[in-house]
């Protein structure tokens, strides 16, 4: 549980009401200078009359840990047009005076080329009060996103800074293949430059942990935290011990032992730049049984330099994504601050979750849009996700006096909270303002209505709050919808004391109040196990008694509210990115769990319904999920399956082109793979997905629009 706040801000003045998402286990109240104790839920900026939202937070996980509030918070903005100027200036104008950096300071990396009016920064409690009229800021903030992902961690305006690098590191002159994830095995043979040395590609490594592992290189000074390496860094370590074990070399610069014999990241970054492409992984064709060959690759991908940026580790255990944009985009700011403003970067990004607006204005897509619009060679490659069968989308028309009741079910022994988020549209552009929620227990006992615009709601028990309601009129998570969110505690709990929930169904009934048709699209927010890491939260879904796993999309669709189409990765609905779905490499079929984009009548909201650009093998067979790619140690393989794993493949192709000389990589790939997909087409198989019905209604056997321009060959 942590803290997550969204205020939007319209112009000189705070919107209507501030969109707090609220962890049950947080107090946030308006800030009155002293702490007290027992705090209420706090008002809203509407009941406030738009004064400032200051806000003081204060979570129950830190006060039983002997932690105090925060001094320093870290937010995602988005500046305004005159917030950009300044940020232009030299030292970035108003926003880097010597006055307000003792409230507010930014990272140096985002005062240089390519400027975007998308930042992070650190700020202090006076941060909301000069963003309310008449503030010094009101004019240069937009809207601001919270991104507490550490409950514990007591943020610092500059973090310590560990070592000072003598000279920055030389820039890449491109084209760079770059990997956001979680577990870089900088010495696995596959990611070695050519020859007989042992030293690695991995050219520069960011990990982004406060405190973290390795020994060896230094903080990077325009970020302000964790620790950089380079190559060198690594070639010094390796010389030094010539016959040293992989282990051996992890543990000489302190390097973070991998759990599990397992690592997405070395995964994906052996996929998108690893001395074997992927057709030497799989047999020589689909119908073939000969074992793989496994030889080594002489595409440019094999020799490309890789940059390689470490998420903390809180953030990848929170597989609901409630830092991530944040360590995302000081991420981006890194690569590209180490690569020449010429250099071609292709980035591979294999994380996302389920819950957010899905059209493309989310703070953290609208910022890679934004970069990548800035930033001439830059292309960013997203996975669409894998949650198509996860049941954790309905879309729902509610007609004028019209209600819809959502049954969600959240698990036994789940340790970790869980989110439902409710996004509302009209079509005539109009507020949805009579939106009226009812949440009921699992023990039928109603706790409450809740109107959109309202205060937030809490209800606690003996041990303290294990359910919370938002609904504010507007949310900073989009530029057009309108947000409800319903958070509910942990259902088991290793600590004494800590509120829980009761596991069950619990009843989310929605009335339309109003004069106008409301679209309604509910999104139950990821909380499966991270891989690699000891299991904590259980996947919670929704329930309808109508719904078939085995029937076809088109069959389902009609009858129940459950969606399987838009249960896309929250970062793959923005128009810049690219995004890549997954298929079987036997049978060519689009894989049972890659994400698809929303149905058509989902008209509330245009940017979501997009589908993905390309689609990669992400399953070799029905029965042989996955593909094999690298392990952390020596030339150990593990099987992964997921669009996570396709991705990078839609990288490797791009760069390839890239290094051809192809000047636009996307369109080309488009055209490059145009004459496989008759030879891709799908066999004759067994029924899977509903395919008998699928057949017997003519239709045909694959969904065309989850494989985008077409499927990558191996």
């Amino acid at each position: 549980g942590g803290v997550l706040v969204s205020v939007s801000l319209g112009g000189a003045a705070i919107a209507e009401s501030e969109a707090i998402y609220v962890a049950v286990r947080a107090v946030v109240r308006p800030f009155t200078g002293a702490a007290t104790s027992g705090a209420k839920r706090p008002q809203s900026a509407a009941s406030q009359n738009c004064a400032a939202v200051r806000l003081r937070l204060r979570l129950d996980q830190r006060q039983s840990s002997g932690h105090g509030a925060p001094k320093w918070v870290p937010l995602l903005i988005e500046l305004t047009d005159a917030g950009l100027a300044e940020l232009k200036k030299p030292n970035g104008g108003a926003l880097g005076s010597t006055g307000v950096q003792a409230w507010f300071r930014f990272a140096q990396v985002y005062a240089t080329a390519p400027y975007s009016r998308f930042i992070t920064a650190r700020v202090g409690p006076r941060f909301f009060a000069e963003i309310a009229p008449k503030g010094l800021l009101v004019a240069y903030v937009q809207r601001y996103h919270y991104h507490a992902p550490d409950p514990t961690q007591d943020w610092q305006a500059t973090p310590t800074v560990r070592n000072t690098p003598a000279t920055a590191p030389s820039l890449l002159q491109g084209p760079v293949i770059a990997v956001i994830d979680d577990g870089c095995a900088f010495a696995h043979r596959a990611l070695r430059k050519s020859g007989a040395t042992r030293n690695t590609r991995i050219a520069r490594y960011w990990d982004q942990d406060a405190t973290p592992s390795l020994n060896v290189g230094a903080t990077p000074t325009s970020l302000g935290y964790g620790s950089e390496a380079t190559d060198a860094d690594f070639a010094t370590v390796i010389a030094g011990a010539p016959q040293a074990s992989d282990e051996e070399l992890y543990a000489a610069t302190g390097h973070r032992p991998f759990a599990r014999g397992a690592a997405h990241g070395v995964h994906v970054t052996d996929l998108a730049a690893g001395a074997r492409a992927l057709k030497a992984r799989l047999p020589a064709h689909r119908a073939s049984d000969d074992p793989p060959t496994w030889v080594h690759d002489n595409d440019a991908a094999a020799q490309a330099d890789v940059v390689f940026v470490q998420l903390p580790q809180h953030t990848v255990a929170d597989t609901s994504g409630a830092s991530l944009g944040y360590y995302v985009l000081d991420a981006m700011r890194y690569i590209l601050s180490r690569c020449t403003p010429a250099a071609p970067v292709i980035v591979n990004l294999s994380f996302g979750a389920f819950a957010g607006a899905h059209d493309g204005t989310s703070l953290i897509e609208a910022a890679l849009d934004d970069l990548i619009a800035q930033r001439p060679g830059l292309l960013v490659v997203l996975p669409i996700g894998n949650a198509f069968q996860s049941r954790t989308h309905a879309s729902v028309a509610l007609r004028p006096r019209a209600a819809h009741t959502l049954q969600w079910k959240i698990l036994p022994d789940d340790h970790t909270d869980s989110y439902l988020e409710l996004w509302f549209a009209c079509a005539d552009g109009s507020d949805p303002n009579q939106i009226e929620i009812t949440l009921t227990s699992p023990q039928q006992s109603a706790l409450g209505s809740i109107t959109l615009g309202q205060p937030p709601q809490c209800w606690r028990n003996s041990q303290g709050a294990y359910c919370g309601i938002i609904a504010p009129q507007k949310a900073p998570g989009s530029t057009r919808g309108h947000m409800a969110l319903i958070a509910v505690a942990a259902t088991q709990s290793d600590r004494a004391g800590d509120a829980t929930a009761p596991h069950g169904v619990w009843t989310v009934t929605v009335k339309n109040n109003g004069a106008h048709p409301v679209a309604m699209n509910a999104y139950v927010e990821r909380d499966d196990p991270s891989f690699s890491r000891k299991p904590a939260g259980r996947q919670s879904y929704l329930i309808d008694g109508a719904y078939d796993l085995n029937a076809t999309d088109e069959q389902i669709s009609t009858i129940v509210a459950l969606k399987r189409r838009g249960a896309m990765s929250n970062l793959a609905t923005g128009m810049n990115t690219v995004v890549v779905g997954g298929y079987v490499f036997r049978d060519g079929d689009v894989a049972p769990y890659a994400s698809a984009a929303p149905d058509v009548h989902t008209w509330n909201r245009p940017g979501v319904a997009r589908n993905p650009n390309f689609a990669a093998i992400s399953d070799e067979s029905v029965t042989l999920r996955g593909i094999r790619a690298a392990g952390p140690l020596g030339t150990s393989t593990v099987r992964r399956a997921g669009t996570s794993c396709a991705a990078p493949q839609v990288a490797r192709a791009l760069f390839n082109l890239i290094k051809a000389g192809s000047k636009a990589p996307v369109a080309d790939l488009a055209l490059a793979i145009k004459p496989h997909q008759s030879a891709l087409a799908p066999r004759v198989k067994a029924p899977r997905e509903g395919l008998v019905q699928r057949r017997a209604a003519g239709k045909p056997i694959y969904d065309a629009q989850r494989l985008g321009a077409g499927r990558l060959p191996a």
